[in-house]
């Protein structure tokens, strides 16, 4: 039913996790970030990029449809859709400030790092979607850290609600809102483009 890839924090039972639905996409590659190998405040944190493509699409260029090598799925000479990069991670929670700089640090690596694989990895202006628990709300730091790197908060650009919102209640029974979907401009261009030829 589902493509699963998950990557285990380096200090620690949990970690993250992309599903794919395999009649909607097929994974072409994946690739691993520690985040304590770029920066000292890395700890144990770590970040999953999935490349994946739409099935039942036009072909694209020279990328691996799927049934070809560097491609995973069922199927042979299927061909699919331009990829699409899917980001994950989860912030270190903010204790005190140490853990605030902690997280910003984190998120500076989450964007360069998974920016470089997409870029050798895939052609021009491959989307990327980021989503994961930041443990920040939408005013602070890490946040205008994103959206200065170009990505855009889905929830906001569906709703126009710009401040934060509750998404879950943490280990301290607070409710709070740190869960994000970020998609990069050029997956804003791709769903204008899409709704373009719809119409």
């Amino acid at each position: 039913l589902y493509f699963i890839k998950c990557l285990q924090r380096t200090r620690s039972e949990d970690g993250v996790a992309v599903l794919l639905l395999k009649e909607k996409f097929h994974v072409v590659n994946d690739h691993h970030i520690l985040f304590r190998e770029h920066s000292k405040f890395g700890h144990d944190r770590v970040a999953l990029v999935v490349l994946a493509q739409l099935t039942n699409q036009p072909a694209f260029g020279n990328f691996p449809a799927r049934g070809e090598a560097g491609a995973e799925g069922s199927g042979s000479g299927s061909r699919c859709s331009p990829p699409i990069a899917f980001v994950t991670s989860h912030l270190t929670y903010p204790h005190h400030t140490l853990d605030e700089y902690s997280r910003l640090e984190q998120a500076k690596v989450l964007v360069s790092k998974s920016k470089e694989f997409v870029d050798v990895s895939c052609p021009p202006g491959t989307p990327v979607v980021i989503a994961g628990d930041f443990n920040g709300t939408a005013e602070d730091q890490v946040c205008e850290e994103m959206r200065a790197s170009g990505y855009m908060d889905a929830f906001a650009q569906a709703t126009g609600i710009l401040q934060s919102r509750i998404t879950h209640c943490d280990h301290r029974k607070n409710q709070k809102g740190v869960d994000y979907i970020w998609v990069s401009q050029e997956g804003k261009q791709q769903q204008q483009q899409q709704q373009q030829e719809e119409e």
